[in-house]
């Protein structure tokens, strides 16, 4: 379940808006105590260099090129550099390719590993010098925090990456922040069609930095009293998970609120996101959203007064069923 909607801009030339220390499970310490959230915020994200979604042919006086292609840039690597010049966002690029003439070095990321080529833009019949490709510039949707440490201000939410919808990349961050929600309505899932939440900022405001974004969830730090909650909970290591009752806590319009759940299912693989399957058995929202929708990714899981997890995705043909990861993993993301 993707609970993110992309901001997307064309580039046919340019765009004109456009890490990592683990803990093992075993470093994780089982006496750890954190508040589970649960509550719906809205999430802003600009990325630190510019994605290529696509790739496209550019309209010449000469036919039709393709400068992107040639020189071997793929849908999903990130560019960083043109030049010398660092391209923090869309208009970095835009800048560059107005000032640039000739053959340009382009250095790129491309599955966590840096490259660099050469290609000379094109002018277009559009009267712009053009690469041919198309980019993300950012983001913004909804989701749900999962948990605060009290002690440290850190949070997590989601569960999962925010990622380009058309090619799965992970989007660097180079800023990013949560803000508190307005939900203003549901959609319903149903068999084949998964529901979502409707909603937006609401005036109170920006409530958390985001500094991570990766396969087990987005990281940063909160202040509790902000989000006005109390009361932590011990971690549920993950070998502790029984199938069984359970509950959720979710935000779908009247602030957080508990739900019946139970454990179907453990996996106990290593597929990020989809660690246990959970059955949603609360009459109340699943008459208001049909069971789990978008925007409720992120969602604490509560088993035997531990923290167990948090939802992430949404079985399509099966709308009150859905996966769960476990905590640890999310801390191991996060440290």
């Amino acid at each position: 379940m993707e609970s993110i909607k992309i901001r997307k801009t064309a580039l046919l030339l340019m765009c004109f808006f456009i890490f990592d220390h683990s803990a093992s499970a075993e470093d994780i310490d089982d006496k750890r105590e954190l508040i589970p959230v649960g509550r719906t915020v809205a999430i802003e994200i600009e990325t630190q260099g510019v994605v290529i979604t696509a790739l496209t042919k550019v309209d010449t006086a000469a036919g039709e090129k393709e400068p992107a292609y040639e020189a071997g840039l793929r849908a999903g690597d990130i560019i960083e550099y043109i030049g010398p010049r660092r391209i923090d966002c869309a208009a970095d690029l835009k800048k560059a390719l107005e000032e640039e003439r000739g053959e340009i070095s382009v250095r790129y990321t491309r599955n966590g590993r840096q490259f660099q080529t050469s290609l000379t833009p094109v002018l277009g019949t559009s009267g712009r010098y053009e690469l041919g490709v198309w980019l993300r510039s950012g983001l913004a949707g909804l989701g749900t925090v999962t948990y605060i440490d009290p002690e440290s201000g850190t949070f997590g939410a989601l569960g999962h990456s925010v990622s380009d919808v058309e090619t799965g990349t992970v989007l660097p961050i180079r800023e990013g922040h949560i803000f508190f929600a307005e939900i203003d309505g549901a959609v319903k899932g149903k068999k084949g069609s998964p529901g979502e939440l409707k909603g937006y900022s609401s005036a109170e405001g920006k409530c958390g930095v985001i500094d991570r974004n990766n396969e087990c969830g987005i990281f940063g730090t909160a202040d509790p009293e902000v989000f006005g909650v109390c009361g932590a909970l011990p971690v549920m290591p993950r070998g502790e998970l029984k199938c069984g009752e359970a509950y959720i806590i979710s935000d779908v319009g009247d602030g957080p609120v508990k739900y019946r759940a139970e454990i179907s299912r453990i996996y106990r693989g290593e597929d990020n996101s989809r660690d246990f399957l959970i059955t949603v058995t609360d009459d109340t929202l699943i008459s208001l959203t049909g069971g789990i929708v978008q925007g409720m990714s992120g969602s604490p899981i509560i088993q035997g007064d531990k923290i167990v997890g948090a939802v992430t995705h949404v079985l399509i043909n099966d709308p009150a069923k859905g996966y769960g990861i476990f905590i640890d993993r999310m801390l191991e993301a996060a440290a």
